[in-house]
């Protein structure tokens, strides 16, 4: 009885050390969006709109773990112009709108 609660023990152990064990991992840029005319902010480092309204691109490097049928869903954060100035932010886009 207890040599089989032993062996039932280190194979539960046995499994515990593979599962937390750090594997490694990479992202790959298979996918990316861009934004037509749109200007990069350094201190966001995101693309940001210049007008109201904007084309969206979305451009996908296929390979062995993606496909162009596959499915993408985006989360998008849409917020009021904001007005940048290399002189407030130290750097980053200079961008402001005309009709406040």
């Amino acid at each position: 009885m207890f040599t089989k609660l032993k062996y039932i023990a280190i194979a539960v152990l046995a499994a515990s050390v593979v599962a937390l064990t750090p594997s490694a991992s990479q992202a790959l840029p298979a996918l990316q969006l861009d934004i037509e005319d749109g200007g990069y902010d350094l201190n966001t480092q995101t693309i940001v709109a210049r007008d109201d309204a904007f084309t969206l691109y979305a451009f996908l490097n296929p390979s062995k773990y993606n496909n162009i049928s596959d499915m993408f869903y985006l989360s998008i954060a849409v917020l009021p112009a904001l007005e940048y100035s290399a002189e407030a932010a130290g750097s980053g886009l200079h961008y402001q709108r005309d009709d406040h």
